[in-house]
């Protein structure tokens, strides 16, 4: 007598990988059916909606005419009695499924006192009952013993059948097998099966395929273990591409695990006529083409009903056994295997930033990571690269001060009583930035027209900024500057028709920054030229003015270009006075378009001050919480706040090459730090000891600011190389004469020259002046004491004042004190000369 194979419904997708010989959980009893004792055998079970369903066999309504139907709600404990299969008598061997319409079918099935009482197939619901009857099967399709399920795509399947244990030569078990397209009312043949069968069960593998597991053979002599394999892509069968069940088997239940295993239940085996009823379970894992033993089922059954539902638990339910059958009701949680949420992603970063890969999964049970370095299990402590490693075994990984050495592929593998699903691939590369040099030169860019001067940027040999003196009528006003290494080079940008304006950064052709732009205004009943502070960008290469304009407000600025985008502030005021100011991106091929990607919930102000290829940097003062860094991807709703954990208030000050500096708590406690793209990934550059520090730009994993040590000597320009420990203080550097040094803007060139430029004052003349300074491998000229480069009597004037002022340049013996042992040797250095 011929069983229903029971309907997977819920699809998985194919797993990374997973391990073999996993522990499985126990065999759980559950309600039983409200049969009255009687047993529940030849049905089918499917979950729809969350309700779970057995349908079909007995025990039978309406005076042993129909099959019986049984539901258990969501959230019920109790199984109830719903409609039967009123009016098609008491068939067994019935198949169904939920098709592509959501609708369960119900088809085939015989009485085997009345043969040929076949059905036509009909629609099931709980309101009517049995509803709507659909088209018939082919004439070639067995009315029992076939194997039934559903793939994806809701196509139900009908595999194989007929008379079963009863075949003969002369009437065989057949290998004829056909699918229902629910929406278009069709019974669709596919190839038919290589090795004929009844009695077997079916079930997707996930991948692609329907697995066809033993049955009986077609004479009808012996039980089969082969396992037939159908290709959905090309309507083919194979016998040899998936192992053989351990044990042959007919009757048993084949149904897709949450884990992505197929469970074979029960069943029987041995010898035809002499069976044995089975309460075994068989694993076979289709990834790895393995099988493996399960726990026991509670009660031996055959011809039952079996299911996964939605709570990832396989229900097993009724069947006949040798003890006259069963009406209970036991599952099994086959517990999911991890399935990762997102993915470590490629990253390059610059030595000792902080490295941080994260890909979290989900899946039943305790899970449990392992992340790789080239293959190599991860743990806690020091990396290879000499930085410290932390999070190993969670879903985040974190490496802090990573090194050269951490470089590599890195995975994670997460694993539970399922399996090991491992993640993506990820390649770390970390850069390397050149040494931080010791000795410099200095040059004055200091126009003889200007009271005062302030280099702002530096790019491939030209260097830009602002001259203030008086134009226009105006006293001390601000006139954009482009110089190429010498004050002489000095070219004034100032447009014929304006007073002023100041060039604030420059990169590749653009030197960005503001102009006052004339507009006739009417002021006092007459109309007279006004000037507004509007962006605009100066073209390095001919000289060219482009003037821009952004409607709605009445000031513009471009703060930051990385030669190839433009960023800056859009500003206004309300009729009360109050200021708005809005992060603002130009575009276009001449940068006339200006949009607004101010983050509008919960900010009053914002502005960009640097950009970085795709990403922009800036700042947003919150409406209670202060001025916060953020970092942007071109969009209002792509902002991201940086101020990391810990911090009142941070700053943006630049971005370059992957990096991004500013300075956190900059009121109160100031500390420089470098972010990677998030809050987490600041790292503070505050040497240790330091009281405070300050950074203004970065480039090529090197990054310009200055430090106080605490010492009472107030700040000292420092580079850094990525690390609060790998600095070095940029001294001894301004001629006599000169102090103040305040560095703002750094170019490292490819050949590893770095200029840095500010401003230093003048204490001779009075004024502070626009400077660069530059890198070399030159050994200093330390008899030149006043700078100019000619060793001649003035030196010996210069030394003096620097020996009275405890100036290093009068430290002429390099023994790091000054005495007039100093002197002798100031002698000797100068009779030496200098190359």
């Amino acid at each position: 007598m011929k069983k229903h194979r029971g309907v997977a419904v819920v699809v998985l997708s194919a797993l990374v990988g997973s391990a073999g010989g996993q522990s499985f959980g126990t065999w759980q009893s559950d309600t039983p059916l409200p049969t009255n004792g009687q047993a529940k055998t030849y049905s089918f079970g499917i979950e729809l909606n969350g309700t779970k369903f057995v349908l079909g066999g007995p025990p039978w309504f309406n005076g042993s005419e129909d099959g019986s139907v049984y539901s258990l709600a969501p959230g019920a404990t109790n199984w109830v009695e719903e409609i039967g299969f009123d009016g098609y008598g008491a068939l067994i061997s019935q198949g169904g499924g939920v098709d592509a319409l959501g609708r369960i079918i119900v088809f085939g099935g015989d009485d085997p006192q009345n043969p040929g009482s076949t059905k036509p197939p009909f629609e099931w619901n709980q309101i009517e009952g049995p509803w709507n009857e659909h088209a018939a099967r082919s004439a070639q399709a067995p009315a029992m013993y076939f194997a039934e399920t559903t793939d994806s795509a809701g196509r139900i399947y009908s595999i194989g059948g007929g008379p079963g244990e009863s075949a003969t030569v002369g009437n065989p078990n057949s290998t004829y097998a056909e699918r229902f397209i629910g929406s278009s009312d069709t019974w669709e043949p596919i190839a038919p099966l290589p090795i004929a069968t009844a009695d077997a069960a079916a079930s997707p593998d996930g991948l692609g395929h329907i697995l066809v597991f033993g049955g009986i053979s077609a004479d009808g002599s012996t039980r089969l273990s082969e396992v037939q394999r159908y290709d959905l892509a090309t309507d083919s069968w194979s016998t040899v591409a998936n192992t053989d069940m351990p044990v042959a088997l007919s009757g048993h239940e084949a149904t897709l695990g949450a884990d992505g295993r197929i469970f074979i239940l029960g069943g029987a085996s041995g010898p035809i006529g002499a069976e044995t009823v089975e309460k075994t379970t068989w694993v076979y894992d289709p990834m790895t083409d393995s099988w493996q033993a399960g726990p026991d089922m509670a009660e031996a059954r055959r011809w039952f009903a079996s299911f996964l539902a939605s709570d990832d638990m396989i229900y097993a339910i009724g069947g006949d056994n040798s003890t006259g059958g069963s009406y209970g009701v036991e599952k099994l949680y086959t517990t999911p295997c991890p399935v990762f949420t997102a993915q470590p992603t490629d990253q390059t970063r610059w030595q000792y930033a902080k490295v941080t890969m994260s890909a979290p999964a989900y899946g039943g049970g305790t899970i449990t990571y392992q992340w790789k370095h080239d293959g190599v299990a991860l743990v806690d402590g020091p990396s290879v690269g000499g930085g410290t490693i932390s999070g190993a075994t969670t879903d985040t990984l974190t490496i802090d001060q990573a090194g050269a050495n951490d470089a590599g592929f890195y995975q994670v593998e997460a694993t539970n009583s399922c399996g090991t699903t491992q993640s993506n691939v990820a390649l770390l590369t970390i850069n390397t930035p050149v040494d931080l040099p010791t000795q410099w030169t200095f040059t004055s860019l200091h126009p003889s027209v200007a009271t005062s001067s302030y280099a702002t940027g530096v790019d491939h040999g030209v260097q830009v900024g602002r001259a203030v003196y008086d134009d226009f009528g105006y006293l001390n006003i601000d006139h954009p500057y482009i110089w190429q290494g010498s004050a002489a080079s000095g070219q004034n940008m100032t447009q014929p028709d304006s007073p002023g304006g100041s060039i604030v950064d420059f990169a590749g052709n653009y030197a960005v920054g503001w102009w006052w732009e004339p507009i006739q205004c009417y002021v006092n009943h007459q109309w007279q030229t006004c000037y507004y502070q509007r962006a605009a960008w100066w073209d390095t290469t001919d000289g060219s003015f482009h003037s821009t304009n952004y409607s709605g407000y009445e000031y513009t600025i471009m703060n930051g270009t990385d030669g190839t985008s433009i960023v800056g502030t859009g500003s206004y005021d309300d009729a009360v006075g109050n200021y708005f100011s809005r992060a603002v991106i130009w575009q276009g091929a001449d940068f006339s378009f200006a949009s607004s990607i101010h983050p509008s919930v919960g900010n009053t102000n914002s502005s960009l001050i640097a950009v970085d290829g795709n990403t922009q940097f800036g700042n947003v003062t919150f409406t209670f919480g202060g001025v916060h860094a953020g970092i942007w991807q071109g969009s209002a709703a792509s902002f991201v706040d940086l101020n990391p954990a810990g911090a009142t208030k941070s700053t943006a000050t630049d971005a370059s090459d992957g990096q991004q500096v500013g300075i956190i708590d900059q009121f109160t406690n100031p500390h420089a730090g470098i972010w990677t793209g998030t809050p987490e990934s600041f790292v503070d550059l505050t040497p240790d000891g330091a009281l405070t520090s300050r950074v203004t730009a970065c480039e090529a994993g090197i990054q310009l600011g200055s430090v106080d040590f605490g010492d009472g000597l107030g700040y000292r320009t420092v580079l850094w190389g990525g690390s609060k420990d790998v600095y070095v203080e940029i001294a001894n550097v301004l001629p006599t004469g000169y102090a103040g040094l305040n560095l703002v803007g750094m170019d490292v060139e490819p050949d590893g020259t770095i200029s840095l430029v500010g401003s230093a004052y003048n204490q001779t003349l009075g004024r502070t002046e626009a400077v660069m300074i530059r890198s070399t491998t030159d050994s200093p000229c330390l008899p030149d004491v006043n700078g100019d480069g000619n060793l001649d009597p003035a030196d010996f004037t210069a030394w003096i004042a620097a020996f009275n002022a405890n100036d290093p340049a009068a430290d002429q013996n390099q023994d790091g004190s000054i005495d007039p042992s100093d002197f002798t040797a100031w002698i000797a250095n100068f009779n030496a000369g200098c190359p």
